[in-house]
């Protein structure tokens, strides 16, 4: 996973970078669906199937009987985990 840090232009336009928009074909006007995860923003490129995901992820959430605060934690301590498997080789 690549993070790459882009900056907001005049009236809030948003440029990916060339070879992002290489990479996955994109052109001007090419759908690019954003979902706000409230205070994560999510984009995803073709037809959106962000709604199906989000409503079958909020189900299973439920099912299990966690919150949201829950699975912002999780979400944190898998970073963690991950970091130290990827820099220091250890867990």
């Amino acid at each position: 996973m690549n993070v790459v840090t882009i900056e907001m232009e005049e009236r809030g336009v948003l440029r990916l970078p060339k070879a992002l928009r290489s990479k996955y074909r994109l052109r001007k006007g090419d759908d690019v669906h954003l979902l706000d995860l409230e205070g994560y923003v999510l984009l995803t490129l073709g037809p959106s199937r962000v709604a199906e995901l989000s409503a079958h992820l909020e189900k299973m959430r439920k099912q299990a009987g966690l919150s949201e605060a829950d699975l912002l934690e999780g979400l944190d301590e898998q970073r963690r985990y991950s970091f130290r498997e990827k820099y220091s080789g250890s867990s």
